[in-house]
């Protein structure tokens, strides 16, 4: 055997060995395929072995743990596993993961944060106080503030109080996915405590909740020339940064910063730079903010670049070159007080694996940041104990990079109060008194439809953050949303397999205790007839209104999607077209036989899954209120088609004129060529088709009914 051999072979044996270690599913790739994803849940650091093989980086949720402490009866919250570890070597208790939280604040998303009261009371909040009593002591991660984008709901709820007591312990958090009996998983309070009805959406494992994924280029390609770089994201907004190197990832030049990612498709036309480089590659950065350090990333394949000698060349601005980038931000930044000396510990997410070490910085209410210290590189917790009692310190941090650092943190404050001991409470400290209950509300289907429902209701007088609103079908009230403190409305638009009179309430809510319930109201689904239904309401485009019009006399759209035409139909409502398509195409009218979905039963979604046209999510998730994009409706509309019988073939030599045919899904590329060479669908530019774009509702019917009009005749 050659000594290479050998040298090759004990080197795969000693990296064998260490599979416990780093895990099989990281150290396979190191020696098969340099592409890793790097989850954030703990960011595992190999910079010792190879470390310029993390291509890749998607972000997870990570987990929110609890902590007891029983002599004082007392829990804590956290998303530092450094944190979480400190408090068990103190004394606490593990008391287990409540849920999963983004590491990293999402368009749409808000942080959630946490406040300590003299180190005795514990509150978590996607709402800011400013009462001084209280510090925040940091963000321990970020969540939907709109529609629910998780698995589970977390719930606060707070210790029964004796009459005329006014302070309290909101400590308790607890995820309903814990509760368990027979088939069922619903909400409880723990023993001692009563549900205040404050709510989080979260997440019930380690979810991927964002992803940039930059398409493959071409093998070879010639310099000078103009090439479009294609990318996709998990979930639209941010912003990316497109970058070049030309010596495999030593070093990178900027191509674009702080392009708008508005869609979860988007393109860059980019002008290589006339070289000859057998080792091309671009690097795409995903980041929040624009002017913000990236949080996903994604690299392309090595590629070759040949000169073009006969190109006039004129003197071009090559972009600004970086031997390396700025590292991530850390995020998710604390501040815990000990209570037996003074000292403050900070803990923060590590988001990078080029950073240097950290920058920690601090500051009094009456003066400005000022360094305090550094950590080292992959440290995720500092001990500051230059501090006094009583004195509030707010912190922030950055990551280091050999060139560029990283933006800042979150900041997070802390004091230390000593003890945990009763406390003399100060005679100015304002306690956080229940809010009163919305007044007038009101319930009112929409448009003359049966399909939405609009509660309003004005506002309480005094302190209140926001609104949860309820509604009762049968003898029990269920959590059904919330809304923000200036927003007085809220649509129910699940109302589907609902009959008979349908009951709402509204409460009020402040930073940590909820109101009594409004008074109830109600609307009735029986003995009520649909009004004749006016199919314009002026949402709808000029060129688009003799196809709604076929589509309307057609017989294949319906009142719940004739108005809004500008608002993105969603797969529930998709499906009961589809549904009609079939229906009108066959002459059948169909049933379902079974339910496998635990988050809807509108029948049109079960026959639509029976017929084979559309598929959950999950085994038991449907997720009927999730928006569809072109090339999930292409699909749908050809699994229709193939349910009713139709030829359903392609031409596979017809033109196909699209420069984002690599955006579109191997599971979806016939059937969107399909719909294309059949007239259904164009592109949205003479280059472009756009596959991964929302569809309003008004070019949702027409695609039906261009579908219709194809094949009704056939």
């Amino acid at each position: 055997m050659k000594k290479r051999q050998i040298i090759l072979l004990a080197f795969i044996i000693i990296m064998t060995s260490c599979l416990p270690a780093f895990g099989i599913d990281t150290l396979i790739p190191i020696i098969t395929d340099p592409i890793i994803v790097e989850p954030v849940i703990t960011p595992i650091i190999v910079t010792p072995l190879i470390p310029t093989l993390f291509y890749t980086r998607a972000v997870y949720t990570t987990p929110l743990y609890r902590l007891y402490n029983s002599s004082a009866e007392k829990h804590s919250y956290t998303s530092s596993t450094s944190e979480k570890n400190d408090l068990i070597s103190a004394g606490w208790t593990d008391d287990g993961i409540v849920a999963y939280v983004s590491p990293v604040s999402l368009p749409g998303y808000v942080p959630v944060n946490r406040y300590e009261l003299l180190g005795q009371f514990e509150i978590l909040t996607t709402s800011t106080y400013s009462e001084s009593w209280w510090d925040h002591t940091g963000t321990l991660g970020y969540i939907s503030s709109s529609s629910f984008m998780g698995s589970t709901t977390v719930h606060e709820s707070v210790k029964a109080l004796e009459e005329g007591e006014n302070y309290f312990d909101t400590d308790y958090y607890y995820s309903d996915k814990y509760k368990t009996v027979g088939p069922f998983t619903f909400a409880y309070p723990p023993v001692g405590y009563n549900l205040t009805d404050k709510r989080f959406n979260m997440w019930d494992e380690s979810t991927k909740v964002q992803e940039v994924i930059l398409t493959d280029i071409s093998s070879s390609v010639t310099g000078g020339k103009s090439y479009t770089l294609n990318w996709t994201t998990l979930v639209a907004g941010g912003y990316v940064d497109l970058h070049y190197s030309t010596d495999n990832g030593s070093s990178w030049t900027t191509i674009v910063e702080n392009r708008s990612n508005s869609s979860t498709s988007g393109s860059y036309q980019w002008t290589l730079p006339n070289i000859t480089s057998e080792q091309m590659k671009v690097k795409i950065y995903w980041k929040s903010t624009s002017g913000g350090s990236s949080s996903s990333w994604d690299t392309s394949n090595t590629f070759s670049v040949t000169k073009d000698y006969g190109k006039i060349e004129s003197i071009i601005d090559p972009g600004i070159v970086f031997t390396k980038l700025a590292p991530a931000s850390p995020t998710s930044l604390t501040a815990k007080a000990s209570i037996i000396s003074p000292q403050i510990t900070l803990y923060w997410t590590d988001n990078s694996t080029i950073e240097t070490g950290f920058t920690i910085q601090r500051k009094t209410p009456m003066s400005i940041y000022v360094d305090i210290g550094t950590a080292a590189e992959n440290a995720t917790s500092y001990k500051d104990s230059s501090i006094s009692s009583g004195v509030k310190y707010t912190y922030r941090i950055k990551a280091n990079g050999s060139i560029l650092d990283s933006g800042y943190t979150n900041e997070a404050t802390g004091s230390y109060t000593g003890l945990l001991v009763e406390p003399t409470w100060p005679e100015d400290l304002t306690p956080l008194d229940t809010p009163d209950p919305p007044s007038d509300i009101e319930a009112e289907f929409t448009d003359g439809s049966m399909t939405e429902v609009l509660i309003s209701w004005n506002p309480p007088s005094g302190d209140y953050t926001g609104f949860n609103i309820e509604r009762k079908t049968g003898s029990t009230w269920n959590a059904l949303g919330s809304t923000t403190e200036d927003d007085y409305n809220f649509v129910d638009v699940d109302l589907a397999g609902l009959s008979g009179e349908i009951f709402y309430r509204v409460k009020s809510y402040n930073i940590a205790m909820t109101s009594s319930p409004s008074d109830e109201v109600s609307v009735n689904t029986e003995g009520e007839e649909i009004e004749e239904h006016n199919i314009f309401d002026d949402t709808q485009s000029a060129w688009a209104e003799s196809e709604l019009i076929d589509a309307f006399e057609n017989g294949l759209t319906y009142p719940g999607v004739m108005y809004d035409y500008d608002r993105a139909i969603t797969r529930e409502e998709f499906c009961v077209l589809a549904v009609k398509l079939y229906e009108k195409l066959t002459g059948l009218n169909t049933s379902h036989d079974e339910d496998p979905f635990d988050d809807t039963d509108n029948p049109d979604i079960l026959i639509a899954y029976k017929l084979g046209i559309v598929k959950g999510i999950s085994e038991t998730e449907f997720a009927p209120s999730n928006n569809i994009t072109r090339q999930e409706m292409c699909v749908m509309l050809y699994r229709a088609l193939a349910a009713a019988n139709y030829e359903t073939s392609i031409e596979d030599t017809a033109t196909f004129p699209f420069d984002d045919v690599g955006s579109i899904a191997s599971w979806a590329i016939n059937e969107v060529k399909f719909c294309h060479q059949n007239g259904i669908m164009n592109g949205t530019s003479p280059s472009t088709i756009d596959p991964l774009l929302n569809t309003p509702r008004e070019q949702a019917i027409i695609l039906v009914n261009r579908t219709y009009n194809s094949f009704s005749s056939h």
